[in-house]
């Protein structure tokens, strides 16, 4: 059954997520204060991938980002206090099921 569910984020570089396999992530945005990704999932499927993700905030170095990868610029999201966060979404992998 597919069915969508909430993941929370850090703020920062170099991150993953264990997600089923052939998750797809439809949407972020901030609930109050944390980052959250909204992800459809297969709830019957067991095989796991890693999904590679940065955040980064407004006027951060981009550090080891290099044009290449600014292709993978997933949004900008806007929190109540003034706050900007940048998702980007760097790659799935593997099978780990």
């Amino acid at each position: 059954m597919m069915t969508i569910h909430k993941f929370r984020l850090d703020l920062g570089p170099n991150q993953s997520i264990m997600l089923p396999f052939g998750a797809q992530i439809l949407s972020a945005g901030f609930q109050d204060f944390d980052l959250y990704a909204w992800v459809a999932i297969d709830t019957e499927e067991r095989r796991l991938c890693r999904h590679e993700f940065s955040v980064y905030v407004t006027g951060q170095d981009l550090g080891v980002i290099t044009s290449k990868r600014l292709n993978r610029f997933f949004g900008t999201y806007h929190r109540h206090d003034g706050f900007v966060a940048h998702l980007f979404l760097f790659g799935v992998w593997g099978d780990h099921g």
